[in-house]
């Protein structure tokens, strides 16, 4: 798409306003749009057109984020972030800590499998200190990598910032990844499905005493499996209808803010829940004391609540740069 050198100037204006302090915002952007006018004037003196001009001048200046962060005097230190950088950072984070969070689950209930049916004697169970130390060793190593792409200036979409970044579709910012909301749809239903079979699928792969021994702490007692599973159902129930939603009406809005932040305080409603519940099975009662269980459910909640809470503020913040590209256009 072709645009006028006006244009350039004005979304260049625009994403560099949209990371300055509200209070300083028109007064830096009208003065650096001076000095863009006066750049431009004195190459158009020298014998080039508006056009390339522009584009040369705006190449001169570079990122926009970035100027607005040397601007706004926000330019990293030897260890902070700053810039597309520290955004970048602050909307992976997340993910980071969520997926690592997925997968250390995963991960302890595979070991904890496995000693049933090789019918270890010392059953394998979830630790609440390895998962903080491994929450916060992925938040970590997540900070260092970023630090070092930025001191080193390595682009993070494989390229560095140029004009042509400004001629983009500036709507694409306002809709949501098909892809993305699909595969997490997908996932979803696989986790509420294997849930739902975990008891049967795990007496398949099981002999004899083994088979027994799940039955008796899975499928037996007052809180059992099937005791627990509408938990679950409600938790990946309502992650489904936000996926669902999300397909439905593909945009970065404050109707999307509102789903996410109902649905992730339904989601941690329903996971602490769950959780109450998961102590107080007779399993978890024999093979884990009353301190470990208590310390094991407060982390696990802290971290619900961290993980969900960053989930909101990122959609936050991308829902602030689709509105803030609607008033560009």
């Amino acid at each position: 798409m072709d645009i006028s050198a006006q244009e350039l100037i004005s979304r260049y204006l625009a994403q560099y306003a949209q990371e300055l302090p509200k209070e300083s915002r028109d007064d830096e952007r009208r003065e650096l749009e001076s000095n863009i006018e006066d750049m431009v004037q004195t190459r158009i003196e020298q014998g080039m057109n508006e056009r390339h001009a522009v584009e040369d001048v705006l190449s001169e200046l570079g990122d926009p984020k970035d100027l607005a962060a040397e601007t706004a005097g926000k330019t990293g230190g030897f260890l902070s972030l700053s810039g597309q950088y520290y955004k970048s950072f602050i909307t992976t984070l997340p993910l980071v800590i969520f997926w690592t969070f997925v997968i250390y689950l995963m991960i302890s209930l595979l070991f904890f499998t496995l000693s049933i049916i090789s019918g270890m004697e010392k059953l394998v169970f979830f630790n609440d200190y390895s998962l903080v130390e491994a929450v916060i060793y992925a938040g970590f190593i997540t900070f260092i990598i970023y630090l070092v792409l930025e001191k080193a200036k390595i682009p993070l979409r494989g390229k560095a910032w140029s004009v042509e970044d400004l001629k983009k579709d500036q709507l694409a910012a306002n809709y949501i990844s098909r892809r993305c909301t699909t595969l997490l749809l997908l996932f979803a239903v696989a986790m509420q499905v294997l849930l739902i079979f975990l008891p049967d699928l795990l007496l398949r792969f099981t002999t004899g005493s083994n088979q027994e021994f799940i039955r008796e702490s899975l499928l037996r007692g007052e809180v059992n499996w099937p005791s627990l599973l509408p938990y679950l159902t409600v938790f990946f129930g309502i992650i489904i209808i936000e996926q669902v939603y999300r397909l439905i009406h593909p945009k970065w809005d404050k109707s999307t803010l509102i789903v996410n932040i109902v649905i992730n305080i339904a989601s941690v409603a329903a996971l602490i829940l769950f959780s109450l519940r998961v102590i107080e099975m007779e399993v978890i009662k024999t093979y884990v004391d009353s301190y470990s269980r208590s310390t094991s459910l407060t982390s696990v909640i802290l971290l619900l609540v961290l993980i969900f809470a960053l989930d909101s503020w990122s959609v936050f913040r991308k829902v602030r740069a689709a509105e803030v590209a609607r008033v560009e256009i």
